[in-house]
């Protein structure tokens, strides 16, 4: 009769629970961690454990780094626009000069064709009237030599245009080199770096110059080396005026001079022509130059005015500040990397719990758990995962397995390191099979008994 009662007490199914301790935890994915995108002096604008919202300001960051690199993209960006607006200027002038060289080519092309058709028609036998075409030739001669003169004086104006240019530029330079002879005495007494922005302006403030001052003396050049081409022409045509005295028998050698030398202008023409084509493409590329200088400083000031937007750190989430020691961040030196603090949504919390190896069998996922911190109201929770290794046990403690839970925390009570402890449900047991299985966790009964 004993025995039946003890085997009827026996079979009773009773619930079963596996309990251990937790350590709470923010959810994986659920939390975001805000670092300094570049070091500086940080001012942090909310409390630990404050509730914010997408989009709060958290923090602003101070990078004198910052400020002064994008003063020196400033001042390059400004250089380089007025260095392109230099370079359009000269592309304009060298544009209007081979227009005006294409002018003269097509002017001297057709006088050379004109003075090959004559040539033709005295080698044809058809002549020509001989004084009517020494005084034409005469009149066109003369009218050219007044426009040669008008070459002459225009390119006298441009040379002294351009002397005038050199005086101020180097006006300019001799105290652009002055101010810079200063400012290196503050570099050789380190007050200033060598590369820093007032030391670098003024730098290529004076390659600039020393640029313009060349390019006036080459502009010189070139308009003495026409106004010397100009003399030579006038010379020769002054000749050839002189040459239409001659007898009418000389009329057919007048004429092929005639040739010639319009050949020879043709062809002189044509290499002032080609070298102006040379200058307005030099210029050209100039200007592509300045260009993508400009374009370069211009994105590099807006590069750096993006990343300066940086440094006011906002919420990409809402949720509580997690952060030690806040206070001691605020107003301090940061460096790039470092964390400042974190935002988790706490409204579920994970926790890890540690179990005895011998429960871990009982454990399944989604089962119910209720989980248990001191003083507090227990709350509802449910196993997520469990861990694929029992940990190594210390001497004379059990092995250890560990399962991982979610806590339903909407009150927001709980916060991520508390500590509890969680049972968790895993279903109904036998009383004979419960006695049994913590009978074995305190003594290893299948040690000594295999059956």
């Amino acid at each position: 009769m004993a025995i039946a009662t003890l085997a009827a007490i026996g079979s009773i199914k009773i619930p079963n629970y596996v309990t251990g301790e937790a350590t709470i935890a923010a959810r994986v994915n659920a939390r975001d961690r805000l670092t300094m995108p570049r070091a500086g002096m940080i001012r942090i604008r909310v409390e630990r454990n404050s509730e914010v919202a997408l989009g709060d300001v958290i923090a602003e960051i101070d990078s004198p780094e910052l400020a002064q690199q994008i003063a020196a993209a400033e001042l390059g960006l400004e250089q380089a626009a007025g260095g392109l607006q230099a370079a359009e200027q000269n592309l304009v002038l060298a544009q209007t000069r081979w227009n005006a060289s294409q002018q003269e080519t097509a002017i001297a092309r057709g006088r050379a064709r004109d003075r090959q058709t004559d040539l033709r028609a005295l080698s044809s036998g058809s002549g020509l009237p001989r004084s009517r075409q020494i005084q034409q030739e005469q009149a066109a001669l003369e009218q050219e030599i007044r426009a040669l003169h008008s070459q002459i004086a225009s390119g006298q104006s441009e040379i002294a245009a351009a002397a005038n240019e050199m005086t101020e530029l180097i006006r300019q330079l001799d105290h652009k080199r002055q101010v810079y002879d200063e400012r290196y005495k503050l570099v050789d007494r380190e007050v200033l770096s060598a590369n820093h922005p007032m030391v670098e302006g003024l730098r290529t403030e004076i390659l600039d110059l020393e640029r313009r001052i060349q390019a006036a003396k080459d502009r010189q050049q070139t308009q003495q080396h026409g106004i010397a081409e100009t003399h030579q022409l006038i010379g020769q045509r002054q000749r050839q005026i002189a040459a239409r005295g001659e007898q009418v028998q000389e009329v057919a050698r007048q004429t092929e001079d005639e040739f010639q030398n319009e050949r020879d202008t043709w062809q002189l023409t044509a290499a002032r022509s080609q070298a102006t084509a040379r200058e307005v493409a030099a210029a050209a590329a100039e200007r592509l130059a300045q260009s993508e200088l400009v374009a370069q400083w211009a994105q590099e000031l807006e590069r750096l005015q993006a990343e300066q937007e940086q440094l006011t750190l906002r919420a990409k989430t809402s949720g509580t500040v997690l952060a030690a020691d806040l206070d001691l961040k605020d107003g301090s030196r940061l460096e790039a990397g470092e964390e400042v603090l974190s935002i988790a949504n706490l409204q579920e919390l994970r926790a890890t719990v540690q179990i005895r190896q011998e429960d871990s069998k009982w454990v399944e996922l989604r089962q119910p758990v209720k989980f248990q911190a001191q003083g507090d109201e227990p709350y509802r929770a449910a196993v997520s995962d469990r861990a694929p290794t029992i940990e190594t046990a210390t001497p004379g403690a059990a092995p250890m397995a560990s399962v991982e839970i979610l806590i339903d925390n909407e009150a927001g009570r709980l916060l991520p390191g508390g500590e509890g402890y969680a049972h968790i449900r895993t279903g109904e047991l036998r009383l004979y099979r419960k006695v049994q299985h913590e009978l074995g966790k305190l003594f290893n009964v299948g040690k000594w008994v295999p059956w």
